[in-house]
C-alpha cells in the first residue's frame, strides 16, 4: 500500500491540510465519534465498528492519544483487527505528512521541535524518521 498517497488523499477529502492535523475534522466526515474514558487495566483504545466509535483512553497523555487515534482510524478504514505495524505505519504518516516533514526537517533537525508542530511524541518522531529513510 502506498500510504503516503493514501493519507495525502484523506487529508484532503476531509479538509485536515494543516498542521498539526486535525483529527477530530477526519473522525466527523468520517462520521466516527471519539470519546475519552479512563479504561484502566485495557489497551490504549478500543473501536466498535456498530456505531462507529472509538473509546480513547484518557489516562494516556495527549501526545499518545493522538496517534491512538489516528492508530485506530486504520482499524475502521480498513476493516482489519490485526496487524498493528500497518496500523502504526498509517498512523505515522497520517500525523506527520511527508512534504511538511520534508520542508521542516531542512529548516530544522530538533525532534522535540518536529514533536510540538506535529503534536506527536518524541518517539513517533524517531519513527518517521526511520520510516522516511526507508523511503530513500
Amino acid at each position: 500500500m502506498d500510504y503516503e498517497n493514501f493519507c495525502e488523499e484523506l487529508r484532503a477529502r476531509c479538509g485536515a491540510c494543516c498542521l498539526p492535523v486535525d483529527l477530530g475534522m477526519i473522525c466527523r466526515r468520517l462520521k466516527i465519534t471519539v470519546v475519552e474514558r479512563s479504561l484502566e487495566g485495557l489497551p490504549h483504545a478500543i473501536s466498535v465498528a456498530r456505531p462507529k466509535l472509538i473509546i480513547l483512553n484518557s489516562r494516556r497523555p495527549k501526545l499518545s492519544r493522538r496517534f491512538d487515534l489516528a492508530h485506530e482510524l486504520w482499524h475502521f478504514l480498513f476493516e482489519e483487527k490485526y496487524h498493528s505495524d500497518h496500523a502504526n505505519k498509517f498512523a505515522s504518516t497520517l500525523l506527520m505528512p511527508k512534504v511538511a516533514w520534508s520542508q521542516l526537517t531542512v529548516v530544522s533537525k530538533d525532534a522535540r521541535k518536529l514533536s510540538e508542530i506535529f503534536e506527536v511524541s518524541l518517539q513517533m518522531v524517531f519513527l518517521r524518521t526511520e520510516q522516511l529513510r526507508g523511503l530513500d
